[in-house]
């Protein structure tokens, strides 16, 4: 029986799909839906292409790499010749030449168009350099509407019971009628990055490999002024068709929200993004803590934060409550507005999102600041916020 051949795909329309998907205006079923791809695709693709970016700005290294690129080509030609000889080799180009300048998704688009056509479709494709099972060929979207329930599920029961080890969110998921196994519970944990609020033996936020952890600040500080300490982490957002993902910044003393993020994908560039845009807009703070996740572990992401004189503290192993500020922030998002709302979208989610931390940072006063919004805390003097304290005790006292 020979073996399955590969499908290949043009660069450039490798770069278009990978384009589509650093916009994070869609998740990553809707842009493989589109370009009749599998997901696992566009994630190597982008993995790669982020990989060696650095190529584009370091034109020697480039030149040299294509140019050992070009040799090999040589050599597969030459081999080519003395195989086949000169004439069928020539008739052969003669015969695609035109073709060759179309890319794969072009050419597939011809056959789709004319299955109709007197030549056959078995013809087409040979003529095309196409695989026939390609034109047939509808990928599948990474869960199915029944898994994306049971993450959207496991995600409420999670953000209301975060004590909940996947035995228990297991049981829950039962008395609710899901069909699921325990092994299936712990896989989607790993996908939605959920941990249990308790400490436990059993490692489950991986640090990427031969990336440093840095030890817990926090125990036992007094923080007590805006910038002292900022932290982060992601969270899993659920859309109507799929799901995708939100890194959030915040300041620790006041719980505003510096800046955040949203991605179709779990990599490190998003919450770079979001680390240099609340660097850009506040500052530098003192300390910064995050958990072990390979996102903030990363050399790109500690290095950042050691060029600008940051010291960096992580949450300890099994440990997710030593950031509990940030998962606070949250649970409120979701129960205040994503819960409440059927986001269809990545665009739509981010305008929802928008106004949502405007509200919060701006509008939603906190029990624990004394009633008052973070935006006043971080912002208004001593002075002013106990003058605002006490005007309304006043107003209280009055009413009473």
């Amino acid at each position: 029986m020979s073996r399955r051949k590969m499908k290949k795909y043009p660069s450039s329309f490798k770069a278009r799909v990978v384009l589509e998907t650093l916009k994070n205006e869609k998740t990553l079923s809707q842009i493989a839906s589109e370009a009749r791809i599998d997901p696992k695709n566009i994630q190597n693709w982008k993995k790669e292409l982020l990989e060696n970016i650095e190529l584009v700005f370091d034109k020697e290294k480039a030149v040299t790499g294509y140019k050992e690129q070009v040799r090999e080509k040589e050599r597969q030609i030459d081999a080519l010749y003395k195989q086949n000889g000169k004439l069928n080799l020539m008739l052969e180009w003669a015969k695609k030449k035109n073709l060759r300048n179309m890319d794969y998704q072009s050419r597939k688009e011809i056959v789709i168009l004319n299955k109709s056509a007197e030549v056959s479709v078995v013809e087409q494709c040979k003529l095309l350099d196409l695989s026939r099972s390609s034109i047939y060929y509808e990928p599948e979207p990474l869960f199915s509407d029944e898994q994306l329930a049971i993450l959207n599920q496991m995600d409420e029961i999670f953000t209301d019971k975060p004590f909940y080890g996947y035995r228990r969110v297991y049981l829950d998921l039962i008395d609710q009628g899901f069909i699921v196994g325990r092994d299936r519970v712990l896989k989607y944990m790993r996908v939605l990055g959920l941990e249990t609020f308790y400490p436990r033996k059993r490692k489950t936020t991986i640090p990427g490999k031969g990336h440093k952890i840095y030890p817990y600040l926090l125990k036992g500080l007094d923080i007590c002024r805006p910038n002292q300490v900022w932290a982060a982490d992601i969270t899993y957002i659920r859309l109507t068709k799929g799901f995708c993902y939100l890194v959030a910044v915040i300041d620790w003393y006041s719980r505003r929200i510096l800046s955040y993020r949203v991605s179709n994908s779990l990599d490190t560039a998003f919450c770079l993004n979001a680390l240099q845009e609340a660097i850009d807009k506040f500052g530098a703070p003192e300390i910064f803590n995050t958990d072990q996740g390979c996102q903030f572990t990363s050399q790109d992401f500690t290095g950042l934060l050691k060029t600008y004189g940051t010291q960096i503290s992580m949450d300890s192993k099994g440990r997710a409550i030593d950031n509990v500020i940030i998962e606070r922030f949250f649970r409120s998002l979701k129960y205040e507005n994503i819960y409440l709302r059927e986001y269809r979208g990545i665009p739509e989610l981010r305008e929802g999102v928008f106004n949502y931390m405007n509200f919060y940072n701006y509008k939603r006063p906190h029990s624990s600041l004394a009633n008052l919004t973070p935006v006043e805390v971080y912002e208004v003097n001593k002075e002013v916020r106990e003058t605002k304290q006490q005007n309304r005790k006043l107003v209280l006292q009055n009413a009473v």
